[in-house]
């Protein structure tokens, strides 16, 4: 019985995270990029994000997981060295 509620608490911890963050993005892109999305978009957001973490899941930690650890670490790097860049004039 606590197996299961821990399984549904998960689950309900995982979906409303998930549907933060597609919020969250939505209006991000609209402040940054000025871009009006309606309320499809955060549907749409949620399902590349779930499409994402199910396709990392599914490849297991050596692949996906690391994959995609590796793949964040590398656009942080470029983003920050862009931002780095743009405030010291270099470009």
């Amino acid at each position: 019985m606590l197996d299961i509620f821990a399984v549904f608490a998960t689950l309900g911890g995982l979906a409303t995270t998930t549907g933060f963050v597609a919020l969250q993005l939505s209006a991000g892109l609209k402040y940054q990029y000025g871009l009006e999305l309606g309320p499809s978009s955060t549907y749409i957001i949620i399902g590349v994000l779930t499409a994402i973490f199910t396709l990392s899941v599914y490849t297991g930690l050596q692949k996906g997981v690391k994959l995609m650890g590796m793949s964040t670490c590398g656009y942080l790097w470029r983003y920050g060295f862009s931002c780095w860049c743009s405030a010291h004039h270099f470009w």
